[in-house]
């Protein structure tokens, strides 16, 4: 009580600066607080996909306790600081205003404003400022406000939608503009008072008499800059450089320059007009991790080893055999750079020199939940510092933001160009699920007037839950995925105008990839990938290349390539050689004109892990079953507490996949299920979404389609057939 009584008094008698000061201090302690407390009390929780499991929070909290408090500690300090240092220039702002002009006037505004006064103009102005951060941040970002305000309905929801919908980027402009200008006005008035703008003209009459001086060290300032730029001027390589631009889940038939209807990709466009096209290129595993590994090291997931998204410590540690070492010995350097879906990238060596990419393990996964409660905190973390504070935002799902990884990417080719080639991958996260993009791509093709669950992205809800989205609903998923594809252009149409400035362009040939597809509530094909194989929509991938000295003129091959084809073509293009242990054929030679002398390919694919056990899908009707991912997964305490396959669930989870095989015309689906084997058969030349299963029709088809399944799985050495099922050794 002694403190408290000790410091109204000193508040009450001392208005200088120390007094405005401790005032602003105390009640940046005061939001710190309220701050922290609200994130805690009303947006906590344990739940995962909108479930939650009492013994799964028992087990967190028994094992994680340190990495909860630690991270919570640190959350409370960073808002301390930031409230704090709102508060020291609201006190500069004040003492500037009141008390800073002349003794005469201080005198005058000491009599008329009390300590009340006081009080309210300190708790209004910081107030201010955290308002106009917020309602900035909000539209711009509004996915990771999303769970704490729109979610929760009633006022909350209100705000998020009257700072997204009635408030735009042009007016928070408008209200910054009126700010500074009032701000201003305010000094003015009481300067013209006074013998301040006497003051005010000395200075520039005193700054105008400088004029020469000012002049000479701009134009020895710019002679600087102008030399500081040639000698960063990038170095003339012999060979070509090679640019991989590749997007998460990125659909070849969204892509305006593939006939899609939207203006989704006019950078992608201007630069493949001169382009050659694979026009049917098809992935084996449609999930990140196993076809990352297949594209770069020409093998199969059964070859290579890594068959889902969990792969364990014994499955990671041995050498792959990745197009990155036949580069590194011609001299290239090598970079991979990511957000989110390209953590894999850090968990596996697959001979990049340079790895930019976020690190997912459970830790990771802690930090999201424990980060995404605090709505207050967002407003001044949601730039490069904070990410550099709390690096576990980019891996945020929620926050892809692809003009920074055209930051990373310009910055590491500039590096890498002065000294000899390079080899870059570029890896975007704005076209996969939950498709949540940053201002202003989540408007970009979305209907205004939609208020639905899925405005800012699509929330991670299970399967079981899916059910009974409306027409509406599911348009705007569509619009936002759109949206994520214009996103990961303007960042690439960012990356090859670098290229293009700094003459780069003219040696380095540009690749366009992803790594799988997406299902996109196609008739019967639900939303997503990995889980079964109807339609081409989450297994056909674009596979486009520039090269300087060939215009292709945006020629379409249509003929099937397999994702083990794109390694040795790459390197085909750079004159790197063939690597040992690669499955897959050169294609190179239909730069030049010519066509290899190859039979014509046939596409394997097969399923991932069914993530969970419940749904109505057919997939769901037709497999072996095994447990959802919680059961079947753990964490490995031994390696850096990763989130891994248990070793039990191994043979199965390979055993119950869905597979296929797919040439020119026809596709074969393999389904396993506990009363036998059954196929599907579809002309995907005239069928395209897989409605008419010809299996009873054409049964001569179905005999040569089965045989070359089951010739690629006898060419394995890690499994057999047993009455047709497939069985993992």
């Amino acid at each position: 009580m002694f403190l408290i009584t000790g410091v109204r008094r000193y508040l009450k008698e001392n208005h200088g600066f120390k007094g405005i000061l401790l005032r602003q201090s105390l009640l940046a302690a005061l939001f710190t607080i309220l701050a922290f407390l609200y994130a805690l009390i009303f947006n906590a929780s344990m739940s995962y996909m909108g479930n939650t499991d009492a013994s799964a929070a028992s087990f967190v909290i028994k094992n994680f306790w340190d990495t909860i408090i630690i991270i919570q500690v640190k959350i409370l300090a960073v808002y301390l600081f930031f409230f704090l240092l709102i508060g020291f220039v609201s006190s500069v702002f004040q003492y500037f205003l009141f008390f800073a002009l002349e003794k005469k006037i201080k005198k005058k505004i000491s009599k008329r404003i009390g300590t009340k006064t006081r009080f309210w103009i300190g708790l209004f102005t910081p107030i201010t400022i955290i308002f106009h951060l917020a309602g900035y941040h909000i539209l711009h970002y509004p996915q990771v406000f999303s769970r704490t305000l729109f979610e929760k309905g009633g006022v909350r929801r209100f705000i998020q939608v009257f700072f997204t919908d009635t408030i735009g980027n042009s007016y928070y402009i408008i209200l910054l503009i009126l700010f500074i200008i009032s701000l201003f006005s305010l000094v003015i008035y009481f300067s013209c008072k006074t013998k301040i703008h006497l003051h005010l003209v000395t200075f520039f009459k005193k700054a105008a008499g400088k004029k020469k001086q000012f002049i000479s060290g701009i134009v020895l300032l710019l002679i600087f800059v102008f030399f500081l730029s040639l000698n960063s001027s990038p170095v003339k390589s012999k060979g070509y450089n090679l640019l991989i631009l590749a997007s998460d889940a990125l659909r070849p038939d969204r892509l305006s320059c593939m006939g899609y209807h939207r203006k989704t990709s006019p950078n992608i466009d201007k630069l493949m007009k001169e382009g050659l096209v694979f026009n049917n290129t098809f992935i084996e595993v449609p999930r990140t991790f196993p076809s990352w590994v297949s594209i770069l090291c020409s093998q199969y997931s059964r070859d290579h080893g890594i068959r889902h998204m969990f792969p364990s410590p014994g499955e990671r540690k041995k050498y792959f055999p990745s197009i990155n070492y036949a580069l590194k010995k011609r001299g290239y350097k090598t970079a991979v750079i990511s957000d989110f879906a390209g953590d894999i990238f850090s968990r596996i060596k697959l001979g990049f020199d340079l790895v930019k990419t976020p690190y997912f393990n459970f830790d990771a996964l802690l930090k999201q939940g424990s980060l995404e409660i605090h709505t207050f905190l967002f407003p001044f973390i949601l730039n490069s510092f904070g990410r550099k504070i709390f690096p576990v935002l980019n891996e945020f799902a929620q926050l892809p933001e692809a003009s920074l990884l055209a930051d990373k990417t310009i910055s590491t080719i500039s590096d890498f160009s002065k000294k000899g080639n390079f080899f870059v991958t570029v890896f975007f996260s704005t076209t996969h699920f939950p498709y949540a993009n940053v201002w202003p791509y989540y408007k970009t093709y979305a209907d205004p007037r939609y208020k639905g669950a899925f405005k800012y992205y699509k929330q991670n809800i299970v399967l079981s839950k899916q059910k009974g989205l409306s027409k509406k609903d599911k348009l705007q998923v569509n619009a936002l995925y759109d949206g994520g594809v214009k996103a990961m252009d303007d960042a690439s149409g960012r990356i090859i105008k670098f290229l293009k400035d700094k003459g780069l362009l003219k040696n380095t040939i540009v690749v366009l990839l992803s790594d799988h597809g997406e299902n996109l509530y196609e008739p019967g094909m639900g939303m997503g990938h990995g889980e079964h194989l109807r339609g081409d929509y989450a297994t056909r991938i674009p596979f486009m290349i520039y090269h300087p000295d060939y215009n292709n003129k945006m020629k379409k091959i249509d003929r099937v390539v397999r994702v083990i084809d794109i390694a040795p073509t790459l390197s085909g293009l750079l004159s790197a050689g063939y690597k040992k242990g690669w499955k897959g054929i050169d294609l190179s030679g239909y730069i030049a004109g010519k066509v290899p002398v190859v039979k014509n390919l046939t596409a394997y694919a097969e399923t991932g892990i069914w993530f969970s056990d419940l749904g109505d899908y057919f997939f769901q009707k037709n497999r072996i079953m095994y447990p959802d991912i919680t059961k079947l997964s753990k964490i490995d305490f031994s390696f850096n507490r990763e989130i891994v396959v248990k070793k039990d669930f191994t043979d199965i989870i390979i055993t119950a996949k869905h597979r296929m095989i797919r040439d020119g015309q026809y596709k074969l689906i393999y389904m396993p299920t506990g009363d036998g084997v059954k196929y599907e058969l579809y002309d995907m030349q005239n069928d395209r979404d897989c409605r008419i299963n010809l299996v009873k029709s054409l049964p001569g088809v179905v005999y040569k389609m089965k045989k070359r399944l089951f010739d690629y799985v006898k060419n394995g050495k890690k499994s057999e057939i047993l009455n047709e099922y497939i069985i993992m050794k």
